[in-house]
């Protein structure tokens, strides 16, 4: 009897064994990625839930063999999903962003996606009757894979421009295609968003993306000779009226410094007027930040008064680490850099405004006085004075002052012990006087008793 009773526990035990090696091998089964081919079918198979579809549809998306791709012809199989008008809207839709991302990730060297879906998905970007999420799917692919050196490129974003100033369109295609336009990089984007620009009752929405493409169009054109005078006129509107968000006022500001900067006709002094005017009326970060940094681009010296005095604004002895003005004075530390920089490239430094840049780079540097200024300004401060290193007598005139405050860093005192700044100390001063001393303060003050006469204050 004993022997049966164990006999059977023994066969029902190997009977759950065998059940649970099943049940893992059908998990295991279940995990295993799948073929390409039933991943098309699966797409293609409208009986079945559209959530599967379009899991299905981002599985393919992901496939990181460009081989397999063209062998299983996924991209045919997906364009055939993305043109079907009668499928269901959302398995299209990521069929179209598939596209992209296999264009995207696998074929940037031979456009082999892109060379199939280019023209149809033009045809559907401009077919009225298809719906707008459609069409804003497709010109956000577009935005994603579309180059500027490209011939057919050109001819889809003359497309786009046209769809982008036309009011009649609807909002979400209108604003993907202006977004288009200045993710596109071309010189002809200009003259499209100034034409939009200018029109009478423009969507809020519209302009608020035709200045956020102007701000990232003129950082990748470089052989832009002239703007609209009217356009300018609208950007300065912007950006000293309160009709838009403080974001799109900061693009604009930048906007504004770059025409400036790159001596684009049609482009005046009013321009650091209207920039000055926000460094000095405006209280949000985001703003002030984007005058200081617009001044900056720039590189407008007779600006120093006005960022010395947003220094002092923005800096309240009880709330030293307020974040919004440490990020103002920050700002105003990195700007002052540049400016250092740009007097290096003038053939007669301005003595004057080295002395000013110079006076306000220093405020930061004293560690001992109360209170002491927010680390991240005064780290700022040490990383733009090295920028007084050129071997000119207009910058040697400063040399000896700003030394022995970064000397005074170094020593470790009872009133001196953040050891924060010691690596960004030692750059500026190897930068500065071509010495090897590291963080060692005594061969820093036998050096500069040497080369000065006279011992670092103490």
């Amino acid at each position: 009897m004993l022997t049966g009773r164990i006999g059977g526990m023994a066969c029902a035990a190997l009977l759950l064994c065998a059940a649970v090696h099943s049940v893992a091998a059908g998990a295991q089964g279940k995990d295993k990625p799948k073929p390409p081919a039933e991943l098309i079918a699966t797409v293609k198979m409208t009986t079945l839930s559209t959530q599967d579809r379009t899991e299905a549809v981002k599985t393919l998306s992901a496939l990181s063999s460009a081989q397999e791709v063209r062998d299983h012809k996924v991209v045919e199989s997906l364009l055939d999903v993305a043109q079907n008008k009668k499928d269901d809207i959302f398995v299209r839709m990521a069929a179209i962003e598939a596209l992209g991302t296999l264009q995207f990730n696998l074929f940037q060297t031979d456009d082999f996606a892109k060379n199939r879906y280019l023209e149809p998905l033009s045809t559907m970007l401009k077919g009225k009757d298809e719906d707008e999420l459609i069409r804003q799917s497709v010109a956000l692919t577009f935005q994603r894979t579309l180059k500027n050196t490209g011939l057919k490129d050109r001819e889809v974003f003359e497309t786009l421009s046209k769809i982008a100033e036309d009011k009649a369109e609807p909002l979400l295609v209108r604003i993907a295609c202006v977004d288009f336009v200045g993710a596109f990089g071309h010189e002809k984007g200009i003259t499209v968003l100034a034409t939009i620009l200018s029109q009478i009752d423009l969507d809020k929405a519209v302009r608020e993306a035709v200045v956020r493409s102007f701000a990232q169009l003129l950082a990748s054109v470089d052989n832009l000779k002239e703007v609209n005078f009217a356009v300018v006129n609208k950007v300065k509107e912007m950006v000293v009226g309160k009709d838009f968000p403080n974001e799109i006022r900061a693009d604009g500001l930048r906007v504004l410094a770059r025409l400036k900067a790159n001596k684009i006709k049609g482009v005046d002094d009013s321009v650091i007027e209207v920039i000055k005017k926000v460094l000095k009326t405006e209280t949000d970060a985001n703003l002030v930040v984007a005058s200081v940094d617009a001044l900056g681009i720039i590189g407008d010296d007779g600006a120093l008064d006005d960022l010395t005095k947003a220094y002092t604004d923005f800096f309240d002895k009880s709330k030293v680490d307020r974040a919004a003005d440490v990020r103002i004075r920050v700002a105003i530390m990195k700007v002052l850099g540049n400016l250092l920089s740009a007097q290096n490239q003038a053939q007669a430094p301005n003595s004057a405004a080295l002395k000013k840049c110079v006076d306000l780079l220093v405020k930061p540097l004293d560690l001992v006085t109360k209170p002491t200024e927010a680390d991240e300004v005064t780290a700022a401060a040490i990383f733009s004075l090295r920028y007084l290193y050129p071997k000119k007598k207009e910058f040697q005139n400063f040399h000896k002052e700003v030394i022995d405050k970064l000397i005074l860093i170094l020593k470790p005192t009872a009133n001196n012990t953040n050891r924060n700044f010691d690596e960004g100390v030692t750059e500026t001063l190897k930068a500065i006087t071509r010495q090897p001393y590291g963080k060692d303060p005594a061969q820093w003050d036998r050096w500069y008793d040497e080369t000065y006469g006279i011992k670092v204050k103490q």
